[in-house]
C-alpha cells in the first residue's frame, strides 16, 4: 500500500484541495473516476509485475549459487583425479624400469650363484 501511495505522489495523483469545488456534469465525473480506476489498475498491474520480477530474480540467484556450488565440486573433483592420474603415472614407470631391469637382476643374481656353488 505504501508502494502505490508513493507512485500517486510522484505522479502528481493526490487529491488536491480544489477538486471538489469544480463543478462538472456526471459524465465528467463519471470520466475521472474511470480515468484515476484505469490508473489505479495499472499502478497496481506495475507494481504486481515488480514484485514477480523479484521473485524471479531470487529464483535465478539461488539456481546461480547452487551452479557456483557445483562448479566447485567439479573443480575439486578434477583436481583429485589430476593427483590419481600423477600417481597411477608413477606406478607405471615404477613397473616399467622394474621389468627392465629384472633381466639384469636376474642376470646379476644368476652369477653370484654360480660363484656362490663354486665355492662350496
Amino acid at each position: 500500500m505504501a508502494d502505490r501511495e508513493k507512485t500517486h505522489k510522484e505522479l502528481g495523483l493526490e487529491c488536491l484541495p480544489h477538486l471538489p469545488f469544480i463543478q462538472s456534469n456526471e459524465e465528467t465525473q463519471h470520466q475521472i473516476k474511470s480515468a484515476v480506476k484505469h490508473l489505479d489498475d495499472l499502478i497496481n498491474g506495475g507494481l504486481k509485475m515488480k514484485m514477480e520480477h523479484n521473485d524471479r530474480v531470487k529464483i535465478l540467484y539461488k539456481h546461480l549459487i547452487d551452479q557456483d556450488a557445483l562448479i566447485k565440486n567439479l573443480n575439486e573433483r578434477t583436481i583429485l583425479l589430476g593427483s590419481c592420474r600423477d600417481t597411477s603415472t608413477r606406478i607405471q614407470e615404477m613397473y616399467d624400469d622394474f621389468l627392465f631391469h629384472l633381466p639384469m637382476w636376474l642376470m646379476w643374481l644368476n652369477s653370484c650363484l654360480l660363484r656362490f656353488m663354486k665355492m662350496i
